[in-house]
Protein backbone atom coordinates (compact mmCIF):
# COMPACT_ATOMS: atom_id res chain seq x y z
CA UNK A 1 0.00 0.00 0.00
CA UNK A 2 0.82 3.32 -0.71
CA UNK A 3 0.21 6.84 0.90
CA UNK A 4 -0.49 9.59 -1.66
CA UNK A 5 -0.62 13.38 0.07
CA UNK A 6 -2.38 16.15 -2.33
CA UNK A 7 -1.46 19.39 -0.68
CA UNK A 8 -3.28 22.46 -1.58
CA UNK A 9 -1.59 25.46 -2.58
CA UNK A 10 -1.58 28.74 -0.74
CA UNK A 11 -1.95 30.69 -3.75
CA UNK A 12 -4.92 29.54 -4.89
CA UNK A 13 -8.30 30.83 -3.68
CA UNK A 14 -9.90 29.41 -0.36
CA UNK A 15 -13.36 29.20 -2.39
CA UNK A 16 -15.01 29.63 -6.07
CA UNK A 17 -18.26 31.16 -6.43
CA UNK A 18 -20.73 28.48 -8.65
CA UNK A 19 -21.87 29.78 -11.80
CA UNK A 20 -25.57 29.80 -11.18
CA UNK A 21 -28.32 31.67 -10.98
CA UNK A 22 -28.07 31.17 -6.61
CA UNK A 23 -25.19 32.36 -4.47
CA UNK A 24 -23.45 29.33 -4.02
CA UNK A 25 -19.91 28.57 -3.11
CA UNK A 26 -17.42 25.77 -3.24
CA UNK A 27 -14.02 25.31 -1.08
CA UNK A 28 -11.05 24.63 -2.47
CA UNK A 29 -10.35 21.82 -0.92
CA UNK A 30 -13.38 20.13 -1.96
CA UNK A 31 -12.68 20.05 -5.22
CA UNK A 32 -8.70 18.89 -5.12
CA UNK A 33 -10.48 15.89 -3.01
CA UNK A 34 -12.98 15.16 -5.71
CA UNK A 35 -10.54 15.27 -8.27
CA UNK A 36 -7.50 14.05 -6.77
CA UNK A 37 -8.36 10.21 -7.63
CA UNK A 38 -7.11 10.98 -10.93
CA UNK A 39 -3.91 12.07 -10.21
CA UNK A 40 -3.94 8.11 -8.74
CA UNK A 41 -5.27 6.22 -11.48
CA UNK A 42 -3.52 3.67 -12.12
CA UNK A 43 -4.00 2.31 -8.72
CA UNK A 44 -6.85 1.52 -6.64
CA UNK A 45 -7.96 4.64 -4.06
CA UNK A 46 -9.27 2.70 -1.02
CA UNK A 47 -9.75 5.88 1.53
CA UNK A 48 -9.54 9.47 1.22
CA UNK A 49 -9.55 12.18 3.91
CA UNK A 50 -9.24 16.01 3.78
CA UNK A 51 -6.68 16.57 6.70
CA UNK A 52 -4.41 19.96 8.07
CA UNK A 53 -1.35 19.59 10.35
CA UNK A 54 -0.44 22.53 12.91
CA UNK A 55 2.97 23.09 13.62
CA UNK A 56 4.44 24.82 16.44
CA UNK A 57 4.42 28.49 15.66
CA UNK A 58 7.16 29.58 18.19
CA UNK A 59 10.47 30.48 17.04
CA UNK A 60 13.10 31.16 19.81
CA UNK A 61 16.21 32.70 18.91
CA UNK A 62 18.35 30.73 21.90
CA UNK A 63 17.05 27.61 19.85
CA UNK A 64 20.10 27.78 17.22
CA UNK A 65 23.80 28.96 17.45
CA UNK A 66 24.67 32.86 16.09
CA UNK A 67 28.15 34.63 16.72
CA UNK A 68 27.77 37.96 18.61
CA UNK A 69 28.59 39.79 15.34
CA UNK A 70 25.25 38.07 13.71
CA UNK A 71 22.75 40.47 12.62
CA UNK A 72 19.91 40.11 15.26
CA UNK A 73 17.17 41.33 12.15
CA UNK A 74 18.90 38.58 10.20
CA UNK A 75 19.14 36.30 12.95
CA UNK A 76 14.86 36.41 13.20
CA UNK A 77 14.63 36.09 9.33
CA UNK A 78 16.45 32.51 8.72
CA UNK A 79 14.24 31.50 12.60
CA UNK A 80 11.05 32.80 10.12
CA UNK A 81 12.15 30.58 7.52
CA UNK A 82 11.93 27.25 9.88
CA UNK A 83 8.39 27.96 10.96
CA UNK A 84 6.95 25.55 8.36
CA UNK A 85 9.42 22.46 9.76
CA UNK A 86 8.81 23.11 13.34
CA UNK A 87 7.30 20.05 14.94
CA UNK A 88 3.99 19.25 14.36
CA UNK A 89 1.45 19.95 17.39
CA UNK A 90 -1.80 18.66 16.25
CA UNK A 91 -4.06 16.49 12.74
CA UNK A 92 -6.93 17.37 11.70
CA UNK A 93 -9.62 15.80 10.05
CA UNK A 94 -12.59 16.38 8.14
CA UNK A 95 -15.24 14.00 8.18
CA UNK A 96 -13.40 10.17 8.72
CA UNK A 97 -9.87 8.73 8.74
CA UNK A 98 -9.07 5.09 8.23
CA UNK A 99 -7.75 3.35 10.91
CA UNK A 100 -4.73 2.35 9.32
CA UNK A 101 -3.65 5.66 7.93
CA UNK A 102 -4.73 7.47 11.10
CA UNK A 103 -2.14 5.29 12.78
CA UNK A 104 0.28 5.64 9.88
CA UNK A 105 -0.18 9.59 10.34
CA UNK A 106 0.22 10.06 13.78
CA UNK A 107 3.32 7.79 13.87
CA UNK A 108 5.11 10.14 11.33
CA UNK A 109 4.21 13.55 12.94
CA UNK A 110 5.10 11.84 16.14
CA UNK A 111 1.64 12.55 17.49
CA UNK A 112 -0.46 10.95 20.59
CA UNK A 113 -4.38 9.93 19.50
CA UNK A 114 -5.04 12.99 22.01
CA UNK A 115 -3.61 15.27 18.97
CA UNK A 116 -6.41 14.38 16.60
CA UNK A 117 -9.02 16.39 16.07
CA UNK A 118 -11.84 14.92 13.85
CA UNK A 119 -14.57 17.54 13.17
CA UNK A 120 -17.47 17.91 10.16
CA UNK A 121 -16.71 21.60 9.88
CA UNK A 122 -14.21 22.75 7.45
CA UNK A 123 -10.61 23.03 8.69
CA UNK A 124 -9.40 26.66 7.60
CA UNK A 125 -12.46 28.86 8.32
CA UNK A 126 -10.74 31.73 7.22
CA UNK A 127 -12.69 31.40 3.49
CA UNK A 128 -15.44 33.35 5.58
CA UNK A 129 -13.61 36.97 5.31
CA UNK A 130 -13.56 36.97 1.75
CA UNK A 131 -17.02 35.06 1.48
CA UNK A 132 -18.60 38.17 3.02
CA UNK A 133 -17.94 40.45 -0.30
CA UNK A 134 -18.78 37.79 -2.67
CA UNK A 135 -22.49 37.53 -1.43
CA UNK A 136 -25.33 40.32 -2.31
CA UNK A 137 -25.38 42.49 0.20
CA UNK A 138 -29.55 42.02 0.84
CA UNK A 139 -28.18 37.92 2.15
CA UNK A 140 -25.34 39.49 3.93
CA UNK A 141 -26.96 42.77 6.04
CA UNK A 142 -29.59 40.71 8.53
CA UNK A 143 -26.59 38.40 8.66
CA UNK A 144 -23.69 41.25 9.76
CA UNK A 145 -23.60 43.70 12.49
CA UNK A 146 -24.57 47.39 11.16
CA UNK A 147 -21.69 49.30 10.23
CA UNK A 148 -20.08 51.50 12.91
CA UNK A 149 -17.07 53.94 12.65
CA UNK A 150 -15.00 55.14 15.25
CA UNK A 151 -16.09 58.78 16.13
CA UNK A 152 -14.45 61.49 16.71
CA UNK A 153 -12.92 62.48 20.90
CA UNK A 154 -14.86 64.92 22.15
CA UNK A 155 -11.45 65.36 24.26
CA UNK A 156 -9.91 67.05 21.29
CA UNK A 157 -10.55 69.86 18.89
CA UNK A 158 -9.90 69.19 15.26
CA UNK A 159 -9.63 72.60 14.98
CA UNK A 160 -6.45 72.83 17.26
CA UNK A 161 -2.99 70.99 17.21
CA UNK A 162 -3.10 67.99 19.40
CA UNK A 163 0.02 68.77 21.01
CA UNK A 164 -1.29 71.81 21.96
CA UNK A 165 -4.17 70.38 23.46
CA UNK A 166 -2.41 68.19 25.45
CA UNK A 167 -0.13 71.01 27.35
CA UNK A 168 -3.75 72.73 28.63
CA UNK A 169 -4.95 68.81 29.67
CA UNK A 170 -4.55 64.78 29.53
CA UNK A 171 -6.29 63.74 26.23
CA UNK A 172 -7.61 60.22 26.28
CA UNK A 173 -9.20 58.36 23.47
CA UNK A 174 -11.28 54.90 24.06
CA UNK A 175 -10.84 52.52 20.79
CA UNK A 176 -12.73 51.41 18.68
CA UNK A 177 -15.85 53.77 19.49
CA UNK A 178 -13.22 56.59 19.40
CA UNK A 179 -11.00 57.40 16.33
CA UNK A 180 -7.16 56.43 16.54
CA UNK A 181 -6.53 59.59 14.33
CA UNK A 182 -5.72 62.06 16.99
CA UNK A 183 -2.51 59.93 18.16
CA UNK A 184 -1.48 60.04 14.10
CA UNK A 185 -1.71 63.93 13.98
CA UNK A 186 0.42 64.02 17.05
CA UNK A 187 3.49 62.14 15.22
CA UNK A 188 2.94 63.58 12.31
CA UNK A 189 2.67 67.67 14.62
CA UNK A 190 5.72 66.08 16.41
CA UNK A 191 7.25 65.99 12.72
CA UNK A 192 6.86 68.77 11.64
CA UNK A 193 7.24 71.09 14.98
CA UNK A 194 10.85 72.56 14.73
CA UNK A 195 11.14 72.42 18.31
CA UNK A 196 11.06 68.60 18.65
CA UNK A 197 14.31 66.95 18.30
CA UNK A 198 13.12 63.33 19.30
CA UNK A 199 10.43 60.55 19.26
CA UNK A 200 10.79 57.18 21.16
CA UNK A 201 8.67 54.78 20.89
CA UNK A 202 8.18 51.13 21.87
CA UNK A 203 6.84 48.75 18.74
CA UNK A 204 4.90 45.67 19.28
CA UNK A 205 1.96 44.93 16.16
CA UNK A 206 1.97 47.25 13.23
CA UNK A 207 -0.55 47.12 10.69
CA UNK A 208 0.43 45.93 6.98
CA UNK A 209 0.20 49.69 5.88
CA UNK A 210 0.92 51.38 9.25
CA UNK A 211 0.48 55.91 9.13
CA UNK A 212 2.48 55.29 12.50
CA UNK A 213 5.34 53.94 11.15
CA UNK A 214 5.33 56.10 8.03
CA UNK A 215 5.30 59.30 10.39
CA UNK A 216 8.01 58.27 12.35
CA UNK A 217 9.80 58.05 8.66
CA UNK A 218 8.27 61.45 8.22
CA UNK A 219 9.88 62.45 11.83
CA UNK A 220 13.29 61.09 11.28
CA UNK A 221 13.61 62.52 7.29
CA UNK A 222 12.97 66.35 9.01
CA UNK A 223 15.70 65.70 11.01
CA UNK A 224 14.15 64.51 14.45
CA UNK A 225 16.11 62.06 16.58
CA UNK A 226 13.34 58.87 15.90
CA UNK A 227 13.87 55.42 18.41
CA UNK A 228 11.77 52.46 18.13
CA UNK A 229 12.68 49.77 20.43
CA UNK A 230 10.44 47.06 17.82
CA UNK A 231 10.00 43.56 19.19
CA UNK A 232 10.96 41.04 16.31
CA UNK A 233 9.61 38.23 18.22
CA UNK A 234 5.93 39.06 18.27
CA UNK A 235 3.99 35.99 16.96
CA UNK A 236 2.99 35.61 13.53
CA UNK A 237 3.90 39.78 12.91
CA UNK A 238 7.84 39.24 12.91
CA UNK A 239 8.11 39.43 8.92
CA UNK A 240 5.69 42.45 9.08
CA UNK A 241 7.99 43.93 12.04
CA UNK A 242 11.06 43.03 9.84
CA UNK A 243 9.74 44.62 7.08
CA UNK A 244 9.17 47.65 8.56
CA UNK A 245 12.15 47.86 11.48
CA UNK A 246 13.93 48.02 7.31
CA UNK A 247 11.72 50.95 6.74
CA UNK A 248 12.29 52.65 9.38
CA UNK A 249 16.01 51.93 9.17
CA UNK A 250 16.69 53.68 5.89
CA UNK A 251 14.12 56.45 6.26
CA UNK A 252 17.30 57.23 9.31
CA UNK A 253 15.66 55.77 12.34
CA UNK A 254 17.03 53.74 15.20
CA UNK A 255 16.09 50.46 15.69
CA UNK A 256 16.61 48.35 19.29
CA UNK A 257 15.73 45.01 19.11
CA UNK A 258 14.67 43.46 22.78
CA UNK A 259 16.24 41.85 24.74
CA UNK A 260 16.62 37.86 24.15
CA UNK A 261 13.98 36.17 26.53
CA UNK A 262 12.35 39.32 27.55
CA UNK A 263 9.58 40.26 24.91
CA UNK A 264 8.78 44.28 24.71
CA UNK A 265 5.36 44.35 25.34
CA UNK A 266 4.68 47.85 26.46
CA UNK A 267 3.25 50.51 24.42
CA UNK A 268 4.50 54.00 24.95
CA UNK A 269 5.86 56.94 23.04
CA UNK A 270 7.70 59.95 24.52
CA UNK A 271 8.39 63.37 22.23
CA UNK A 272 10.84 65.64 23.67
CA UNK A 273 10.98 69.45 22.68
CA UNK A 274 13.51 71.58 23.49
CA UNK A 275 12.28 75.08 23.62
CA UNK A 276 13.76 78.35 25.80
CA UNK A 277 12.06 77.44 28.44
CA UNK A 278 14.32 74.06 28.78
CA UNK A 279 13.37 70.63 27.69
CA UNK A 280 9.17 69.62 27.43
CA UNK A 281 7.54 66.13 27.34
CA UNK A 282 4.85 64.49 25.74
CA UNK A 283 4.05 60.99 27.17
CA UNK A 284 1.57 58.79 25.43
CA UNK A 285 0.73 55.43 27.04
CA UNK A 286 -1.49 52.80 25.53
CA UNK A 287 -2.78 49.44 26.22
CA UNK A 288 -3.19 48.34 22.89
CA UNK A 289 -1.09 48.14 19.22
CA UNK A 290 0.18 51.47 17.54
CA UNK A 291 -1.90 49.27 14.87
CA UNK A 292 -4.84 51.27 13.03
CA UNK A 293 -6.94 48.30 11.79
CA UNK A 294 -6.67 46.50 15.24
CA UNK A 295 -7.91 50.06 16.64
CA UNK A 296 -11.03 49.36 15.15
CA UNK A 297 -11.55 45.97 16.04
CA UNK A 298 -9.94 45.83 19.38
CA UNK A 299 -10.94 47.60 22.96
CA UNK A 300 -8.26 49.61 23.73
CA UNK A 301 -7.55 52.90 25.95
CA UNK A 302 -4.63 55.82 25.17
CA UNK A 303 -3.50 58.72 27.55
CA UNK A 304 -1.18 61.26 26.22
CA UNK A 305 -0.13 64.00 29.16
CA UNK A 306 2.29 66.35 29.75
CA UNK A 307 2.94 65.12 33.29
CA UNK A 308 6.02 66.04 34.40
CA UNK A 309 6.55 63.00 36.74
CA UNK A 310 5.35 60.72 34.14
CA UNK A 311 7.36 61.85 31.52
CA UNK A 312 10.72 61.43 33.97
CA UNK A 313 9.44 57.77 34.17
CA UNK A 314 8.98 57.32 30.48
CA UNK A 315 12.69 59.47 30.01
CA UNK A 316 14.14 56.85 32.33
CA UNK A 317 12.68 53.70 30.32
CA UNK A 318 14.01 54.65 27.21
CA UNK A 319 17.39 55.19 28.66
CA UNK A 320 17.19 51.98 30.39
CA UNK A 321 16.07 50.21 27.60
CA UNK A 322 18.92 51.44 25.28
CA UNK A 323 21.43 49.67 28.01
CA UNK A 324 19.66 46.92 28.79
CA UNK A 325 18.51 47.63 32.02
CA UNK A 326 15.34 45.69 32.77
CA UNK A 327 15.17 46.28 37.40
CA UNK A 328 14.80 50.08 36.36
CA UNK A 329 13.59 51.88 39.53
CA UNK A 330 10.16 54.29 38.73
CA UNK A 331 8.35 57.02 40.26
CA UNK A 332 4.92 56.81 38.51
CA UNK A 333 4.90 54.44 36.03
CA UNK A 334 4.99 50.41 37.09
CA UNK A 335 7.62 48.15 34.80
CA UNK A 336 7.34 44.54 34.27
CA UNK A 337 9.56 42.34 34.95
CA UNK A 338 10.37 44.23 38.12
CA UNK A 339 8.76 47.28 39.53
CA UNK A 340 5.35 46.77 38.20
CA UNK A 341 4.71 43.12 40.91
CA UNK A 342 6.33 45.21 43.58
CA UNK A 343 3.88 47.81 42.62
CA UNK A 344 0.59 45.83 42.49
CA UNK A 345 1.66 43.77 45.27
CA UNK A 346 1.80 47.30 47.53
CA UNK A 347 -1.57 48.38 46.23
CA UNK A 348 -3.27 44.98 47.45
CA UNK A 349 -1.50 45.87 50.63
CA UNK A 350 -3.35 49.25 50.92
CA UNK A 351 -6.84 47.77 50.18
CA UNK A 352 -6.42 45.40 53.10
CA UNK A 353 -5.27 48.04 55.20
CA UNK A 354 -7.97 49.79 54.91
CA UNK A 355 -10.26 46.95 55.37
CA UNK A 356 -8.11 46.74 58.85
CA UNK A 357 -9.04 49.88 59.37
CA UNK A 358 -12.58 49.37 59.50
CA UNK A 359 -12.91 51.42 55.82
CA UNK A 360 -13.92 49.59 52.11
CA UNK A 361 -11.44 47.93 50.42
CA UNK A 362 -11.96 47.77 46.62
CA UNK A 363 -9.73 46.19 43.48
CA UNK A 364 -11.66 46.35 40.10
CA UNK A 365 -9.49 44.97 37.46
CA UNK A 366 -9.77 44.21 34.13
CA UNK A 367 -8.12 42.07 32.11
CA UNK A 368 -7.56 39.55 29.23
CA UNK A 369 -6.10 36.51 31.44
CA UNK A 370 -4.88 35.99 34.33
CA UNK A 371 -2.91 32.71 35.66
CA UNK A 372 0.57 34.21 37.63
CA UNK A 373 -0.05 32.21 40.52
CA UNK A 374 1.74 34.33 43.00
CA UNK A 375 -0.41 37.19 41.63
CA UNK A 376 -3.98 35.03 42.37
CA UNK A 377 -2.46 34.33 45.93
CA UNK A 378 -2.48 38.09 46.75
CA UNK A 379 -5.71 38.17 45.63
CA UNK A 380 -7.18 35.20 47.43
CA UNK A 381 -5.27 36.97 50.59
CA UNK A 382 -6.95 40.47 49.72
CA UNK A 383 -10.20 38.79 49.38
CA UNK A 384 -9.74 36.89 52.77
CA UNK A 385 -9.29 40.21 54.57
CA UNK A 386 -12.25 41.35 53.41
CA UNK A 387 -11.59 43.20 50.11
CA UNK A 388 -13.95 43.21 48.05
CA UNK A 389 -12.76 42.18 44.37
CA UNK A 390 -14.26 42.94 41.08
CA UNK A 391 -12.98 40.94 37.98
CA UNK A 392 -13.48 41.35 33.96
CA UNK A 393 -11.53 38.19 32.34
CA UNK A 394 -12.12 37.98 29.07
CA UNK A 395 -9.68 34.65 28.12
CA UNK A 396 -7.82 32.36 30.37
CA UNK A 397 -8.53 32.36 34.03
CA UNK A 398 -7.30 30.11 36.45
CA UNK A 399 -8.64 31.89 39.70
CA UNK A 400 -12.00 30.33 40.58
CA UNK A 401 -13.97 32.43 42.44
CA UNK A 402 -16.64 32.82 45.40
CA UNK A 403 -14.51 29.88 47.20
CA UNK A 404 -15.36 29.87 51.04
CA UNK A 405 -12.70 31.35 53.18
CA UNK A 406 -10.41 31.98 50.06
CA UNK A 407 -12.11 33.55 47.21
CA UNK A 408 -15.31 34.35 48.54
CA UNK A 409 -15.53 38.05 47.79
CA UNK A 410 -14.31 37.85 44.50
CA UNK A 411 -16.74 38.01 41.63
CA UNK A 412 -15.52 37.82 38.03
CA UNK A 413 -17.53 38.05 34.52
CA UNK A 414 -16.51 37.95 30.69
CA UNK A 415 -17.41 39.80 27.79
CA UNK A 416 -17.30 38.53 24.59
CA UNK A 417 -19.24 40.59 22.15
CA UNK A 418 -18.32 42.41 18.89
CA UNK A 419 -15.13 44.01 19.35
CA UNK A 420 -12.26 42.27 21.69
CA UNK A 421 -12.23 43.53 24.97
CA UNK A 422 -8.35 44.15 25.05
CA UNK A 423 -7.87 46.98 27.36
CA UNK A 424 -6.15 46.51 30.75
CA UNK A 425 -7.54 48.08 34.30
CA UNK A 426 -6.36 48.24 37.19
CA UNK A 427 -8.19 50.17 39.88
CA UNK A 428 -8.03 50.43 43.49
CA UNK A 429 -9.88 52.26 46.15
CA UNK A 430 -13.34 53.66 45.74
CA UNK A 431 -14.29 56.05 42.87
CA UNK A 432 -13.48 59.20 44.53
CA UNK A 433 -9.86 58.13 45.56
CA UNK A 434 -9.69 55.51 43.09
CA UNK A 435 -5.49 54.78 42.07
CA UNK A 436 -6.39 53.57 38.17
CA UNK A 437 -3.71 52.27 35.99
CA UNK A 438 -3.95 51.15 32.35
CA UNK A 439 -1.52 48.45 31.39
CA UNK A 440 -0.29 46.06 28.86
CA UNK A 441 -0.04 43.62 30.88
CA UNK A 442 -2.32 40.88 31.66
CA UNK A 443 -1.96 39.08 34.91
CA UNK A 444 -0.18 35.89 33.13
CA UNK A 445 3.48 34.49 34.50
CA UNK A 446 5.01 35.78 30.53
CA UNK A 447 3.42 39.20 31.06
CA UNK A 448 4.34 40.04 34.45
CA UNK A 449 7.97 38.27 34.92
CA UNK A 450 8.59 37.37 31.73
CA UNK A 451 7.98 40.59 29.37
CA UNK A 452 8.94 44.44 29.23
CA UNK A 453 5.12 46.21 30.63
CA UNK A 454 4.29 49.01 31.71
CA UNK A 455 1.12 50.04 33.93
CA UNK A 456 0.64 53.86 33.89
CA UNK A 457 -1.57 55.81 36.19
CA UNK A 458 -4.66 57.98 35.69
CA UNK A 459 -4.10 61.49 37.33
CA UNK A 460 -7.08 63.45 35.34
CA UNK A 461 -10.16 63.32 37.42
CA UNK A 462 -12.23 63.45 34.15
CA UNK A 463 -10.40 60.66 32.83
CA UNK A 464 -10.92 58.62 36.51
CA UNK A 465 -14.56 59.36 35.84
CA UNK A 466 -14.65 58.23 32.20
CA UNK A 467 -12.54 55.14 33.08
CA UNK A 468 -14.95 53.88 36.19
CA UNK A 469 -17.96 54.83 33.98
CA UNK A 470 -16.89 52.52 31.11
CA UNK A 471 -16.18 49.80 33.43
CA UNK A 472 -19.77 50.33 35.32
CA UNK A 473 -21.25 49.80 31.74
CA UNK A 474 -19.50 46.83 31.13
CA UNK A 475 -20.46 45.33 34.86
CA UNK A 476 -23.99 46.00 34.25
CA UNK A 477 -23.99 43.83 30.98
CA UNK A 478 -26.43 41.46 31.09
CA UNK A 479 -26.78 40.19 27.63
CA UNK A 480 -23.14 39.33 26.34
CA UNK A 481 -21.72 39.51 29.52
CA UNK A 482 -21.13 36.40 31.39
CA UNK A 483 -20.24 34.92 35.46
CA UNK A 484 -17.98 32.94 36.21
CA UNK A 485 -18.99 30.46 38.98
CA UNK A 486 -17.41 28.73 41.90
CA UNK A 487 -16.96 25.60 39.74
CA UNK A 488 -15.89 27.37 36.70
CA UNK A 489 -18.79 27.38 34.67
CA UNK A 490 -20.28 30.36 33.02
CA UNK A 491 -23.72 31.62 34.32
CA UNK A 492 -25.97 34.68 32.89
CA UNK A 493 -25.35 37.90 34.34
CA UNK A 494 -28.03 38.83 35.77
CA UNK A 495 -27.92 42.83 36.48
CA UNK A 496 -30.94 44.65 36.05
CA UNK A 497 -33.65 42.63 35.29
CA UNK A 498 -35.16 45.16 34.21
CA UNK A 499 -33.17 46.69 31.55
CA UNK A 500 -31.11 44.54 28.76
CA UNK A 501 -27.78 46.02 28.73
CA UNK A 502 -25.03 44.88 26.12
CA UNK A 503 -22.37 47.03 26.81
CA UNK A 504 -20.18 47.72 23.51
CA UNK A 505 -23.57 48.74 21.69
CA UNK A 506 -23.93 51.22 24.72
CA UNK A 507 -20.80 52.90 24.38
CA UNK A 508 -20.94 52.83 20.57
CA UNK A 509 -24.40 54.81 20.74
CA UNK A 510 -22.66 57.22 23.32
CA UNK A 511 -19.17 57.78 21.45
CA UNK A 512 -21.96 59.09 18.36
CA UNK A 513 -24.15 61.32 20.66
CA UNK A 514 -21.01 62.72 21.89
CA UNK A 515 -19.44 63.30 19.01
CA UNK A 516 -22.49 64.73 17.43
CA UNK A 517 -22.86 67.16 20.53
CA UNK A 518 -19.27 68.20 20.06
CA UNK A 519 -19.87 69.17 16.12
CA UNK A 520 -22.84 71.00 17.21
CA UNK A 521 -20.89 73.23 20.04
CA UNK A 522 -18.18 73.59 17.04
CA UNK A 523 -20.32 75.08 14.59
CA UNK A 524 -22.33 77.38 16.93
CA UNK A 525 -18.98 78.49 18.24
CA UNK A 526 -18.20 79.84 14.66
CA UNK A 527 -21.04 80.87 14.08
CA UNK A 528 -20.57 83.23 17.42
CA UNK A 529 -17.14 84.49 15.73
CA UNK A 530 -18.37 85.45 12.92
CA UNK A 531 -21.46 87.60 14.12
CA UNK A 532 -18.93 88.53 17.26
CA UNK A 533 -18.09 92.21 17.59
CA UNK A 534 -14.02 93.48 17.40
CA UNK A 535 -12.69 94.39 20.91
CA UNK A 536 -10.50 97.37 21.07
CA UNK A 537 -7.64 94.85 21.74
CA UNK A 538 -8.50 93.44 17.62
CA UNK A 539 -9.41 89.99 19.00
CA UNK A 540 -12.97 88.60 18.59
CA UNK A 541 -14.96 86.92 21.66
CA UNK A 542 -16.23 83.87 20.59
CA UNK A 543 -19.14 82.31 23.02
CA UNK A 544 -16.94 79.31 24.15
CA UNK A 545 -13.97 82.72 25.48
CA UNK A 546 -17.54 84.27 27.26
CA UNK A 547 -18.90 81.37 28.04
CA UNK A 548 -16.01 79.70 30.37
CA UNK A 549 -14.92 80.57 33.51
CA UNK A 550 -11.46 78.37 33.45
CA UNK A 551 -10.42 78.64 29.59
CA UNK A 552 -6.96 76.73 30.75
CA UNK A 553 -9.14 73.44 30.58
CA UNK A 554 -9.98 74.38 27.66
CA UNK A 555 -12.86 72.45 25.06
CA UNK A 556 -13.45 69.57 27.36
CA UNK A 557 -14.23 71.65 30.26
CA UNK A 558 -16.84 73.86 28.13
CA UNK A 559 -18.55 70.44 26.60
CA UNK A 560 -18.54 69.18 30.20
CA UNK A 561 -20.71 72.35 31.67
CA UNK A 562 -22.75 72.36 28.50
CA UNK A 563 -23.98 69.30 28.29
CA UNK A 564 -23.38 67.93 31.65
CA UNK A 565 -21.14 64.97 30.85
Amino acid sequence: DFIGIVTVPNVLPSFYTLSSGETRFILTEKIVHEFASKIFEHYEVKAESIIRVTRNGDVKSDDVDFDFDTDYKELMTELIKKRNRLQPVRLEVQGSLDKSLQKYLLNELELKERNLFICESPLAMGFAYGMIDAIPSEISAPLLNSPFKPQPSIMVDPRKRVMDQVKEKDLFLSYPYESMEPMIRLLREAAEDPEVVSIKITIYRLANHSQIAEQLAYAAENGKEVTALMELKARFDEENNIEWSTYLEEAGCKILYGFGEYKVHSKICLITKYTDRGYEYITQVATGNYNEKTAKLYTDFCMMTTHEGIAKDAVKFFNNMAIGELQGEYEHIMVSPYSMNIGLEKLMDEEIQKVKQGRRGLIRLKLNSISDRKTMEKLSEASQAGVEIKMIVRGICCLLPHIKDRTENISIMSIVGRYLEHHRIYCFGEDEVAKIYISSADFMTRNLRRRLEIACPIYDDDIKKEIIHIMNIMYADNLKGRQINAEGFFEANIGDPDQKIESQKVLMLEAIEKAKKAEVLRKAEERDRENAPIYSHGKEKSSYESMSKEPKKGFIAFLKRLFKF
